[in-house]
């Protein structure tokens, strides 16, 4: 069966960096990138040393979209972009894997999954992390279902990244890209929060944040820092953060009735960075299980044949923006176009 073909809409460091990844998933190849600035899109095609002719692999979006030889787009713009081309992608008849945060509204989300259940057409949030088997066996350890720590009791997770990166920052801690850091890091703890109970916060949901000053050229202003906390239905309790202003933590804590998992990195289960699970003490190792990236375009392929269904459904994508605008409405901020 032929492989699906990839272009990429962007060409910052993701798009850069997950390019190979893309490659080497099973049933995936990458044929096109596409840039505002041709030029841009050529450099990271010749980069990439993916494509036989750079130049001509080398697009503006709508050219992309354009393509019969592109099956699918990877979605790596800035966050107030990302609603726009995902539904402009899935009307073109072009499945679609955008990158976390998917946006930042539930009206956006349903629009999305709206253009994609219309097209007949596959879209998945890019929470690559969530596709690696160590979410798997976090799901399964929260699961309390023969779990050595017994029933959930209680999450606690946190992100926090001292960031001095001018080039991060500028688009980080942008209110006109809808910026801050829930949408950029906070979304991590909550989504793997949703993930492992598969279950939606409770009425309870309390959020609080301090801000940075407004970037140059720009009046509004974003989180630099916030902590969130709330019940799941099922009485297991939840706190959380992330901060671009504090030193360096990451953090995942299951707390059950009989036991602790502790995680010193979720979110990326590589070779290079992970530590093992340490479940009651005892480490699991988990960070040789292939790339998380890798994985999640694999699954994405599978789902586009037919032959599995996507690891983030519609629903728990909708889910996952209806609770940061939550969060967002909860500390006082809103981007252009909402009320």
């Amino acid at each position: 069966m032929q492989n699906l073909r990839w272009g990429i809409l962007g060409t910052g460091r993701i798009a850069r960096g997950v390019a190979p990844k893309i490659q080497a998933a099973k049933g995936c190849e990458v044929v096109a990138f596409a840039s505002r600035d041709p030029a841009r899109a050529a450099e990271a095609a010749r980069e990439s040393g993916l494509v036989e002719d750079a130049d001509a692999s080398a697009l503006e979006y709508d050219a992309l979209l354009e393509r019969d030889d592109v099956d699918a787009v990877y979605v790596t713009l800035i966050n107030s972009l990302h609603a726009e081309w995902c539904i402009r992608a899935l009307e073109a008849g072009k499945h679609v894997v955008c990158e976390k945060p998917l946006c930042a509204t539930l009206a956006e989300a349903r629009a999305i999954f709206d253009a994609a259940r219309e097209s007949g057409r596959v879209c998945v949030e890019g929470f690559m992390h969530l596709h690696h088997p160590q979410s798997q066996r976090l799901r399964e350890l929260a699961s309390g279902a023969g779990s050595p720590i017994g029933r959930l009791r209680a999450i606690r997770c946190f992100r926090d990244v001292m960031n001095t990166d001018e080039y991060i920052l500028s688009t980080r801690l942008s209110h006109a890209m809808e910026g801050g850091a829930v949408m950029d890091i906070g979304c991590y703890p909550i989504s793997i929060a949703r993930f492992v109970t598969g279950e939606e916060p409770g009425d309870d949901l309390r959020a609080e944040a301090s801000f940075s000053p407004p970037r140059p050229g720009e009046t509004g202003r974003v989180d630099e820092t916030c902590r969130f906390s709330w019940t799941f239905p099922s009485g297991v309790t939840f706190e959380g953060g992330c901060s671009f202003a504090r030193e360096h933590r990451v953090l995942l804590e299951l707390e059950g009735e009989r036991g602790t998992v502790v995680s010193a990195f979720p979110f990326s289960p590589d070779l290079d960075v992970a530590e093992p699970l340490l479940v009651n003490g005892a480490p699991e190792v988990w960070n040789d299980r292939g790339d998380k990236f890798t994985h999640q375009f694999e699954r994405v392929a599978l789902a586009v044949r037919g032959e599995a269904e996507v690891l983030l459904s519609p629903e728990w994508s909708i889910g996952q923006a209806r609770t940061i605008e939550r969060i967002h409405s909860q500390i006082g901020l809103r981007f252009g176009g909402q009320p």
